[in-house]
């Protein structure tokens, strides 16, 4: 989504980048990066390369640039030269798998898929690529078709409004451009459907980009988002809700909605046909992408603090464009509910009770292996638009225009129930050959949700009925053992007899250590990743069930460098892990920060000898060592 860049998606994609670059050998391509001009980075990276062919830095980077821009066979051919040439897991495997599916390569994205499944078996990313949505519409009975007033530009997010169909486009009107993009910035524009004609409008209300606006009191009062006049968040013009109300036939100056967070973006605002709900998209929580926040409108009219809405709408991932579609019923994009591989999806939800129902993600053709957000629809959801960069090489969006074949109900496409298969799991938890009842034992499904939970009988046996899921995680915990988690994959799974596991809880011991696998730091970086935090909430759920054990929490790092930089690095890592424990309850007394530098390297990879990067990552780990057990 190139020209959303502004409007999220590709904001947070560089937003993620840039934290986990340092300059390493192409100085002016990096700062170019940082300052949000992407064309003069590709130009810089692309001249780097020159010199240095094989510089995996250089070729992600380059990749990168390219995803940003949503084209997906450049970016493609540069991830393709250096996925090959890692052994562990990283984000790019992700990226490259992403471009094999939007370029349609099924054959080649299979394969890859079922190769990082056997690399990863236990990867909750890798994972994500083979989950299967069940859709409550199970037949495509909508017509897309690409609306005439598209442009050579990106158009997208359409909101109709009378005969009137608003939306946003970077198509020129003057010679000003985005250096993130290289063409000009997003304005609204008016298409009206009477005279067949595209007017640009409300240019006075943004010096920059501009998003389409969404209507309420019978018209006369809109919503929209835009770029502040001055810098305030590093490079970025930071976006804000605005609102603006029409008085005697003429809109007035906007003035900012007090929902906005501060130093945050905050876009793509909705509201119900009533006008006593918004929903919005914000960066607010950081390093966590873009999420949904809810407004409520009190007895006054005036609009109440705004509340994130809960899991599973909101992710790790980015949760954007929402609109409403009558009272109660939302529809929004997001790429970290279902397969990262396919982008943007569309999904539903609606408000029942003051409580949101799980998302359903909405059929083919509405949904694509593409980007696809930015609906506007009537109530019955049997026409409307939307935005999706499908059947574009180059990334950029056009608005569609879908309706129904058939009549049918919203409610019967929102409530109709989806028929369960349930599984066996059994198993048998033991310690030393000695069976251990009274553990817990919980069962997760590929989504990250409880299935079912039980203690094991006299004989540590459980036995328990799940629902269809890709893959399974079983958890046994009980005090004084060590956590177990085992990965079950559906394919695994015997449909009548199902399947049957030996776990095994060893008990807890002083002295004993236990890395923490799915740890991440980047190099020369202390700061832990986002996809750290559920290794991180799993050691927090150990020491809480656990109250009598003391721990060291040790960091090491890999042989470049410094020797004493890299003892301060690894100090600086183990300190993070303990101020997160500490942060969330755990007594600061029961833990202890350590940090070893590369002085208890676990290969090879000493100062002087070469070695490739996967051999320095093993170096670079946290464990944790049991220093006492109170009994």
């Amino acid at each position: 989504m190139k020209t959303q860049h502004i409007f999220t998606f590709s904001l947070i994609i560089f937003i993620f980048y840039t934290s986990i670059y340092n300059a390493l050998g192409c100085d002016k391509g990096d700062k170019a990066f940082k300052n949000l001009k992407i064309q003069t980075a590709i130009a810089e990276y692309s001249d780097c390369l020159k010199h240095t062919p094989d510089d995996k830095n250089l070729l992600e980077r380059l990749g990168d640039c390219y995803l940003i821009l949503d084209n997906y066979a450049l970016a493609e051919s540069y991830y393709e030269k250096m996925v090959d040439k890692t052994k562990y897991f990283q984000p790019v495997m992700m990226k490259y798998a992403m471009c094999l599916n939007a370029t349609g390569k099924t054959a080649e994205y299979d394969a890859y898929v079922q190769s990082l499944l056997k690399k990863f078996p236990q990867n909750k990313s890798v994972l994500k690529l083979i989950q299967q949505w069940h859709s409550t519409q199970q037949s495509s009975n909508y017509e897309v078709k690409k609306v005439l007033f598209n442009s050579d530009a990106s158009d997208f997010s359409p909101t109709k409004m009378g005969s009137k169909i608003y939306f946003s486009s970077n198509r020129t009107l003057d010679k000003k451009k985005d250096g993130f993009t290289g063409l000009g910035y997003a304005k609204i524009f008016e298409f009206d459907s009477t005279t067949q004609s595209v007017t640009p409008v409300f240019t006075e209300f943004g010096r920059y980009n501009i998003g389409t606006p969404v209507f309420y009191n019978h018209g006369n009062e809109m919503i929209f988002s835009a770029n502040e006049k001055s810098k305030s968040k590093g490079n970025s013009y930071l976006l804000k809700l605005y609102h603006s109300k029409k008085e005697g036939g003429n809109w007035q100056h906007p003035t900012l909605l007090p929902i906005n967070f501060k130093n945050a973006n905050n876009t793509h605002p909705c509201i119900n046909d009533d006008g006593t709900i918004i929903v919005f998209s914000s960066d607010q929580i950081q390093r966590n992408g873009m999420d949904l926040y809810v407004c409520f409108k009190d007895r006054n009219g005036q609009w109440k603090p705004a509340q994130k809405l809960k899991a599973p709408i909101n992710t790790l991932g980015n949760e954007v464009f929402p609109s409403f579609i009558g009272h109660q019923t939302l529809v929004f994009s997001s790429d970290g509910i279902g397969s990262p591989a396919n982008g943007l999806d569309m999904y539903m939800t609606t408000l029942q009770n003051k409580n949101w129902s799980n998302p359903i993600p909405l059929s083919p053709p509405l949904n694509s292996k593409f980007d696809d957000y930015g609906m506007s629809s009537d109530k019955e959801m049997n026409s409307g638009y939307f935005t999706s960069n499908r059947d574009q090489a180059d990334g950029t969006e056009n608005i569609y225009h879908f309706s129904r074949t058939d009549t049918i109900l919203l409610d019967s496409i929102i409530y109709e129930p989806i028929e369960e298969i349930h599984h066996l799991i059994s198993g048998v938890v033991t310690s030393d050959t000695i069976k251990i009842s009274g553990a817990h034992i919980s069962i997760f499904d590929a989504y990250g949700n409880i299935i079912v939970d039980t203690i094991t009988d006299d004989l540590g046996s459980f036995h328990l009925p799940v629902t269809e899921s890709p893959y399974y995680t079983v958890v046994a915990e009980k005090e004084g053992h060590h956590r177990s988690s085992t990965l079950i994959l559906l394919q695994d799974i015997d449909k009548e007899n199902g399947v049957s596991l030996h776990v095994e809880m060893p008990t807890i011991t002083k002295g004993d250590v236990f890395k923490l696998d799915n740890l991440y730091y980047d190099y020369d970086k202390w700061d832990v990743s986002e996809e750290s935090i559920p290794e991180l909430e799993s050691l927090y759920d150990f020491l809480s069930l656990n109250p009598n054990i003391k721990i060291e929490i040790s960091s090491h790092t890999d042989a470049r460098g410094n020797d004493a930089y890299n003892l301060k690095l690894s100090q600086k890592r183990a300190a993070t892990v303990v101020n997160y424990l500490i942060s969330h309850g755990i007594f600061k007394d029961r833990i202890i920060a350590k940090g070893y530098g590369e002085t208890q390297l676990i290969n090879h990879c000493k100062n002087g000898v070469s070695c490739t990067d996967e051999e320095h990552r093993q170096n670079r780990r946290t464990e944790v060592k049991i220093l006492s057990v109170q009994k």
